[in-house]
């Protein structure tokens, strides 16, 4: 995992950067709006973390992932919900950086 590459999250036509499969499906297309790219890149890590593995290597236009609750047993369904949603492949169906920390102090509380 790397985090170099730090620019405005207004810029355009910069390298890609990020490692492959963490990079959400977005990044493919040169028109998409990047702002909620790290939220995938979160969930990526979150998953990765809770289960062990994450087995799609490459940014697809499709996310097929394993649901989280099916690879790791008697998670909070704020967790499983909150993943989940940063996994979304549509960027405009994932939660915005305020509604994620807010999700995860409540999954948190929830322990």
């Amino acid at each position: 995992m790397d985090f170099e590459g730090a620019c405005p999250v207004d810029a355009r036509g910069l390298a890609p950067w990020g490692s492959e499969g963490y990079v959400p499906p977005e990044w493919l297309d040169p028109g998409a709006d990047q702002l909620r790219c790290d939220l995938f890149a979160l969930g990526v890590s979150c998953y990765q973390i809770l289960v062990g593995s994450w087995s799609l290597g490459v940014a697809s236009s499709r996310i097929a992932a394993s649901p989280i609750g099916r690879r790791r047993r008697g998670l909070a369904p704020e967790i499983k919900q909150l993943i989940s949603k940063m996994l979304h492949s549509d960027p405009d169906r994932r939660p915005s950086a305020r509604t994620a920390a807010d999700m995860m102090s409540a999954a948190a509380a929830s322990l």
